[in-house]
């Protein structure tokens, strides 16, 4: 990995640029919420970049179309916590679980397969990487929120680091 010190705003917007043609496709809007704590963090710039598009892309897919999507950023607690919402319909508890493994693919609002099951795996792999973490929050009422968290700092030249 290439590490360097990282502007997560730059990283956010970069990944909404990448995913603006299918957004503009589904006629979505993606909104940013990005608290003023929100300084740099450490990691490989491409890498975290392509975490973005996949939970983005994943997220303007099972949305329905005329939707806002929204990406929060904060820092708590020596980590930067992202919340990437989105509309579609409840994922199962089940589904959940597997959402992330390779190959798996979900279904859309009307049904329809998605992808080719590797986006959210990659993005997962990537982010343990960065010893950070990401999971999928799905209420009863529709909607679905990824959340991740990622350390501001971390010594990756470190041995067992």
């Amino acid at each position: 990995m290439r590490i360097e010190r990282i502007d997560p705003t730059e990283l956010i917007a970069s990944a909404c640029e990448r995913t603006a043609i299918l957004a503009e496709r589904r006629n979505q809007l993606v909104e940013l919420q990005l608290d003023s704590s929100v300084t740099v963090i450490d990691g490989d710039r491409q890498r975290l970049e392509q975490v973005m598009v996949n939970l983005l892309s994943y997220l303007m897919r099972v949305t329905p179309v005329d939707s806002t999507l929204t990406i929060k950023a904060e820092v708590e607690i020596g980590e930067l916590q992202l919340a990437i919402k989105g509309g579609g319909r409840q994922v199962s508890f089940e589904e959940r679980e597997s959402l992330f493994e390779p190959f798996f693919r979900s279904r859309n609002e009307v049904g329809q397969l998605q992808d080719s099951g590797l986006g959210l795996a990659i993005a997962r792999a990537l982010l343990e990487l960065h010893h950070g973490s990401v999971w999928l929050e799905s209420p009863v009422s529709g909607g679905n929120t990824f959340r991740v968290s990622l350390p501001l700092e971390h010594d990756y030249e470190s041995p067992g680091s």
